[in-house]
């Protein structure tokens, strides 16, 4: 009996230690960089424990990049690239001060310039 109830006894003492330690890593502020480490990293593993015991995930920055990698997007949510009907060229131009201008179509082009204005090559 005596060496049961020390048994239980030691077990007792080595469970009130890992809560302590577990209470000192999520409590205490970490300001020594080998305690930083030590702490992200018990963090980490003690939320990456509690998914598989089935508690609730928590959204971070990197799970949403890790989903948005791992996980191409359905077809049907990807929109199709617009198709041009028809290339239309842009125009260049030199203005009453001597500076080039580009203009998307013709009709942008000012009346008095038309006359001037080039077609770029696509």
């Amino acid at each position: 009996m005596f060496r049961l109830a020390k048994i239980f006894l030691w077990t007792l003492v080595f469970v009130a230690l890992l809560l302590a330690m577990d209470q000192f890593f999520l409590r205490v502020p970490a300001t020594v960089p080998a305690h930083v480490a030590v702490r992200q990293f018990y963090t980490d593993l003690r939320g990456r424990l509690g998914l598989l015991l089935g508690g609730e995930r928590r959204t971070t920055v990197e799970s949403v990049i890790e989903q948005s990698d791992s996980r191409p997007a359905p077809r049907e949510a990807r929109p199709a690239p617009p198709v041009p009907a028809e290339p239309t060229p842009r125009y260049l131009y030199v203005d009453g001060e001597g500076q080039l201008q580009f203009a998307d179509t013709l009709k942008d082009v000012p009346s008095r310039y038309r006359s001037e204005a080039r077609p770029l090559d696509q």
